[in-house]
């Protein structure tokens, strides 16, 4: 995962944070650099995903959500992908006969 080098605050996010786009929105880690102790949110589009204790555990929990999501996804598109491959083989083998 490719993130930015931390930035101070800014007009659109109000924190120090990291980014990192996916293909499933940017990832965001915010946390406040002027507390001598603060948890990394972890914010993925407009989700709060969780907290990490340091930026490293903050970018180990963004990756699990998305190899989470990955998972999900695949289990959801897998019968529906392999029904669209046997109904193409099906049509081809009619179209032979």
């Amino acid at each position: 995962m490719n993130w930015t080098k931390p930035s101070p605050p800014t007009k659109e996010i109000p924190y120090d944070h990291v980014l990192c786009e996916t293909p499933l929105g940017t990832i965001s880690i915010e946390w406040k650099g002027w507390k001598e102790m603060d948890t990394y949110g972890v914010i993925i589009g407009n989700e709060y995903i969780g907290d990490g204790w340091d930026l490293e555990d903050a970018k180990k929990l963004a990756k699990e959500w998305l190899v989470k999501k990955h998972n999900e996804l695949s289990a959801f598109l897998t019968p529906k992908l392999t029904n669209v491959f046997n109904e193409g083989k099906e049509h081809e083998q009619s179209r032979n006969q």
